[in-house]
């Protein structure tokens, strides 16, 4: 059997006035850290919470000791993710219902 450490996802959040506002996703394995499904709520956008949310991600890699991180992220946050030091260095194709849709 493998040997798997025990944790290797981690989960977080933001809310606002106790209402859950935004989340996403950090997942390490081979040495990189990767953060996904950054997500705000549309009302909240624009005010700084997706940036603390991957700066959140990518503190805890940092203290996992991961020097490399990746980003699977729609355009939509591309200014966000640039301000964070990340660039494009590809795009992914996923199916969803059916048809292929490029991001």
């Amino acid at each position: 059997m493998a040997l798997v450490k025990p944790r290797q996802v981690w989960q977080f959040a933001a809310s606002h006035e106790g209402k859950p506002v935004g989340e996403t996703a950090l997942c390490c394995g081979a040495g990189v850290a990767g953060v996904y499904d950054v997500h705000v709520l549309e009302e909240f956008r624009r005010r700084g919470i997706g940036t603390a949310l991957v700066q959140a991600a990518l503190r805890q890699a940092q203290r996992l000791g991961h020097t490399a991180a990746v980003l699977g992220a729609s355009g939509m946050g591309l200014s966000v993710y640039a301000r964070l030091g990340f660039c494009e260095v590809c795009k992914l194709s996923f199916w969803k219902y059916g048809k292929m849709r490029q991001l």
